[in-house]
């Protein structure tokens, strides 16, 4: 019994002591890009994002007719457009120069 209360309070203490030693883990610092990732970016991965635009253009004109019938309405139309124009849009357009990882700004909701 008097071993279980002992455990009951140094656990919980060691524990915190733990969490309290760890590093606060910050968002990670984004670097500047050096020459050679920005020059990659626009040589290639803007190009091949303009061409991924234009092809998810063309599939998405190709396929909103069968979106439309199949779901009956306009939210899976909007999230079949985000999909495939919006994305590779943001990609090409938005991104900032020689940063490859993108993450895709968050997408306002309609009321």
């Amino acid at each position: 019994m008097a071993r279980a209360a002992i455990v009951c309070k140094i656990l919980p203490t060691a524990m915190a002591l733990l969490l309290a030693a760890a590093p606060p883990v910050a968002a990670e610092e984004r670097k500047p890009p050096n020459i050679l990732e920005m020059g990659a970016d626009l040589m290639f991965l803007r190009p091949l994002g303009l061409l991924a635009t234009a092809m998810g253009t063309a599939a998405y004109v190709v396929t909103l007719p069968l979106v439309e019938r199949e779901s009956g309405s306009l939210d899976r139309t909007k999230h079949t457009k985000r999909r495939y124009i919006d994305r590779p849009w943001s990609y090409t357009f938005d991104r900032p120069l020689g940063y490859l990882e993108w993450q895709e700004p968050p997408q306002r909701r309609e009321q």
